[in-house]
């Protein structure tokens, strides 16, 4: 009885959850009935199916549902998936329902495989048939081995077309010919070594492996791994790690006609920024341009002479094009102690003339011309009269929370220069959650 009411909880999730999204991608493709008799057919035919089963949903990526739904074969009718599991051999089941003419349903497919848990699930047109693949990560054991599969139902029932060890994996279109492919991340041959990747694509009907090519870091040391483009629009797979906890270090992976590359490969950490006072700078598309964009530290022009040594550091974004080469982007100022940064759209000969002076939650923005001039002051305010305090003085409210008042003054040369109570407003951020150091 318990089973039945877990199952009719999640159809109804579902249903809640999908009937209102209005998706052109695969997300179009997850539907609930709309009939309720549709419904009734489901359900009876899933409570079915899982005797002798318990639910067992993927723990990783955006599929965690434990029902999911897409069309495999290219029929243009949902399939129903159900990740479940039992004390066999190969305990891992995949559950595939078909809907018949007649409006009912069937199983239509029970792929069982070995495993102690799905891991993670992607559904992906990688062949350029109808349909989706699907993409099964499972573990192993309890331990580090993980498993990817990849499944076709193009030939109306699923063919497995690709088996391999993997760390990490996700899919992209990486030759930007319609189809995605399959790119795996690996552990190294020993504890010590520097992880690989290696892309599995589809190539005039079959299944092709590119070489495998090495990454900067170990795999344990990944902490973000995202798909974006380069400055020239080709997609590429940016992979960020940690170094000795204090620097990350970006890998770059594309595809350069058949070969699988990694531009990050001169084995000199190119593409690398040291930590910002105990603070991670990630790879981002700081200026929202659908390009990602790279951090590098640079070191301000103190206010006065005697500070020369104790200055602040700006950080430069640049994208790189499919030769690697640095095409300059942006620069912010990152507020560690406060957690906020500003968005600084200006030359490059304008940012080496900035400076700022510290005065407890009071940092004033200057410009070197002949001498350093002020630009604007930012001020962070708490206490009980915090909104007033943010609005005294010429003052205007950058942005608040429920216990702080960001406020700036405009300064003498903040005209000259463009910068108005619009444009502060506009390149005010808070930055995201500091979890380990992370930017």
């Amino acid at each position: 009885m318990k089973k039945k009411y877990v199952l009719a909880a999640i159809l109804l999730l579902l249903a809640s959850l999908l009937a209102s999204c209005g998706y052109s991608t695969v997300e179009e493709m997850y539907r609930i009935p709309k009939r309720s008799q549709e419904y009734t057919f489901l359900q009876s035919t899933i409570e079915q199916a899982m005797t002798g089963l318990e639910f067992a949903s993927p723990t990783m990526g955006d599929n965690q549902q434990t029902v999911q739904a897409a069309d495999l074969d290219g029929d243009g009718k949902t399939e129903y998936l159900v990740f479940a599991r039992d004390s066999s051999d190969k305990p891992l089941k995949v559950l595939v329902f078909h809907e018949t003419e007649d409006e009912k349903y069937f199983l239509m497919e029970r792929l069982e495989m070995n495993g102690s848990s799905f891991e993670q699930v992607i559904y992906a047109d990688m062949d350029g048939r109808s349909g989706m693949e699907l993409v099964i990560g499972r573990r192993l054991t309890n331990q580090v081995m993980r498993i990817a599969d990849v499944y076709s139902f193009a030939g109306g029932q699923g063919e497995q077309q690709i088996n391999t060890i993997y760390s990490k994996f996700l899919t992209a279109d990486l030759t930007c010919d319609g189809k995605q492919e399959l790119i795996v991340i690996r552990e190294g041959d020993t504890d010590v070594s520097a992880g690989s990747a290696v892309v599995f694509r589809w190539e005039n009907g079959d299944v092709e492996r590119t070489r495998e090519i090495r990454l900067s870091q170990r795999v344990e040391q990944i902490k973000r791994l995202k798909v974006s483009r380069l400055e020239s629009g080709d997609p590429a797979v940016y992979i960020s790690s940690t170094i000795n906890d204090s620097a990350i270090v970006t890998d770059v992976l594309v595809m350069q006609g058949t070969d699988f590359v990694n531009l990050n490969s001169t084995g000199k950490l190119a593409y690398s920024v040291q930590a910002l006072r105990n603070y991670f700078l990630y790879m981002n598309d700081v200026d929202e341009d659908g390009v990602m964009e790279l951090p590098s530290l640079m070191e301000m022009r103190p206010v006065k002479p005697e500070e020369q040594g104790r200055s602040q550091q700006m950080v430069y974004w640049y994208s790189i094009d499919m030769d690697g080469k640095e095409i300059p982007k942006m620069y912010t100022f990152h507020n560690v102690e406060n957690g906020w940064y500003l968005l600084l759209d200006v030359s490059t000969e304008v940012a080496q003339r900035i400076a700022v002076e510290r005065d407890g939650n009071s940092l004033r923005f200057y410009i070197w011309e002949e001498e350093a001039k002020p630009l604007f002051t930012l001020n962070a305010y708490t206490g009980n009269d915090r909104n007033q305090a943010a609005q005294a003085n010429n003052q205007f409210v950058l942005y608040q929370t429920n216990s702080v008042v960001y406020a700036a003054k405009l300064e003498v040369q903040s005209a000259a220069y463009g910068i108005t109570q619009e444009s502060l407003t506009g390149a005010f951020r808070l930055m995201g959650m500091d979890l380990k150091k992370e930017g």
